[in-house]
């Protein structure tokens, strides 16, 4: 019997987004930003599976490392106070995914860091949006006559007796 999971480990989350990206028949550079502490803690998939893919299908993983070697507070519940835990960073494995697909690694300490990194990655992913204007004619008075023209027939019949000639 097979067991669901609410969560994919690293591996595993990988591999379908890469997965998914290689379905997509678009032609232009499929890249992938994730966000992890790079730990593997369960699932079945191991990242360097998801690389190998990523290779394959030419997908580009940039990674953003999330994590600290030393104790950081983590909000619990709403009435408890943060605990101070310790959320590991295995930079090795985000840096391996980056630089074997022609991504780059980031390490974000801080939400000034956050902040900056948006910028970074418009740097180095580029995006081309292209508008399509139109001039668009107004016809909404169209409909507007007609619905006053026959406001006008139902007021002239209601309040001056006028009725309508029976048909022959």
């Amino acid at each position: 019997a097979a067991s669901t999971r609410f969560a994919l480990s690293l591996g595993d989350a990988l591999l379908a987004s890469v997965q998914r990206l290689a379905a997509q028949s678009s032609t232009s550079q499929k890249v992938l930003i994730l966000f992890s502490d790079g730990t593997r803690t369960a699932g079945h998939q191991h990242p360097f599976r998801a690389l190998s893919a990523a290779q394959t299908h030419a997908v580009r993983i940039h990674t953003v490392g999330i994590g600290r070697n030393e104790p950081v507070p983590f909000p619990g519940a709403v009435t408890e106070t943060p605990k101070l835990v310790r959320l590991p960073l295995d930079e090795t494995t985000l840096r391996k995914l980056a630089t074997d697909t022609g991504g780059t690694f980031f390490h974000v300490r801080s939400a000034q860091d956050l902040a900056g990194l948006t910028e970074q990655l418009n740097d180095l992913e580029p995006t081309r949006v292209i508008q399509y204007a139109q001039e668009r004619t107004a016809l909404y008075w169209i409909p507007l006559v007609g619905a006053l023209f026959s406001a006008l027939i139902a007021y002239r019949s209601l309040y001056w007796g006028i009725t309508p000639m029976p048909l022959r």
